[in-house]
């Protein structure tokens, strides 16, 4: 919207257009062999004429405007069409709304998106798809450091950007293809929103890089609860769990005989009036039985069992603890039972037998 506040939107006169073409050529440097571009020292040259810090995020805001086709550069169509849209023809114009760019940036979330979103592209080199990590971190503390950025990644109890950086810089080696970019953005403003992060689970489409990152905060920034205690995480939603045979089928006869066990086995006999499924008799295990493939297997809390055997199977547990709880295997010792469980607890990994054998210990 910032793009119409100065009166344009509408097509513009020739007379703006022949103005804007003739202040483009004022900074032009290779003017035989480039006659639509601007390079690095003009484009510089300008920024600073129009009062555009160049290493602020008022330069990618301009930037954005003009449709630059990289960083440090210009082209005619893009400088004309950007301020012509704007009726910005001089230099005098251009300036005042420069500084009424950077007075509203600060709350123009949409503004803010927009000029984000560009940013990749003018971060590429030539026709590459990524970006480097290193020039994507150096951009990521620009726009979410930034006095003028709309989202400034950081809380009262989490310094996001940081560490996100921190984390970058640690343990993703990878460069940043447009949709880590794009989706950094969506989750740096719902974290503002949601400091426990209430909102991630990992059945949601998220990029690997996301996860990993939630995961490295849960176990190396908030262990034992160091910014704010992990609560337990709770199943996910689910329908109702109905079991429609309750109790167990026993054998044929294994009422009448002691010989017999009451376990089920089927009966073969070719007279045999339950395998006929006469009237009145026991009733025998059939598909009609099934519990509802949503819900089989589930515990009444909602999650299926894992067993595990020691802290590194709990590991396992990090991403998937919505859908998963911990039942700790019956010959781990008591001191290895106590080790799981606090890693559990730091992990926020439901222990379903977490009393057995450490009720004296612990």
């Amino acid at each position: 919207m910032l793009r119409f506040f100065s009166g344009g939107g509408g097509s513009a006169s020739p007379g703006v257009k022949a103005s804007l073409n003739k202040l483009f050529d004022k900074y032009r440097e290779d003017i035989p062999n480039s006659p639509d571009e601007v390079g690095v020292n003009g484009s510089m040259t300008y920024l600073e004429s129009i009062g555009v810090d160049t290493e602020g995020m008022d330069c990618l805001a301009v930037f954005e405007i003009l449709q630059a086709p990289a960083m440090g550069e210009m082209s005619r169509e893009g400088f004309v069409e950007g301020w012509a849209a704007l009726n910005c023809d001089t230099l005098d114009k251009q300036k005042a709304y420069v500084k009424g760019l950077k007075h509203t940036l600060p709350t123009a979330t949409d503004t803010f998106t927009r000029v984000y979103k560009y940013t990749f592209q003018l971060a590429k080199s030539g026709n590459q798809k990524a970006v480097p990590l290193e020039t994507a971190t150096a951009y990521w503390e620009l726009l979410f450091d930034s006095p003028l950025s709309a989202v400034k990644w950081t809380s009262p109890n989490t310094p996001w950007s940081a560490w996100w950086i921190e984390f970058l810089n640690a343990s993703w080696k990878k460069s940043v293809n447009k949709d880590m970019w794009n989706e950094t953005l969506k989750f740096a403003q719902l974290t503002l929103r949601d400091e426990t992060m209430s909102f991630w689970n990992e059945e949601s489409s998220w990029p690997s890089v996301i996860d990993e990152f939630v995961g490295w905060i849960k176990t190396e920034k908030r262990e034992g609860g160091t910014t704010f205690d992990l609560q337990m995480v709770a199943a996910k939603k689910h329908v109702p769990i109905v079991k429609k045979h309750t109790k167990r089928f026993n054998r044929h006869q294994s009422d009448r005989f002691k010989c017999v066990d009451p376990s089920w086995r089927k009966p073969k006999g070719i007279d045999n009036r339950v395998r006929r499924r006469f009237k009145g008799q026991a009733a025998m295990p059939k598909i009609g039985y099934g519990s509802n493939r949503k819900t089989r297997h589930l515990m009444p809390s909602g999650h299926k069992a894992f067993l595990v055997n020691n802290t590194r199977e709990v590991d396992l547990l990090l991403m998937h603890n919505q859908t998963y709880a911990a039942e700790i295997s019956h010959a781990v010792s008591a001191r290895k039972r106590i080790e799981i469980i606090t890693r559990a607890k730091q992990l926020g990994v439901k222990v379903t037998n977490g009393k057995a054998k450490v009720k004296t210990e612990s």
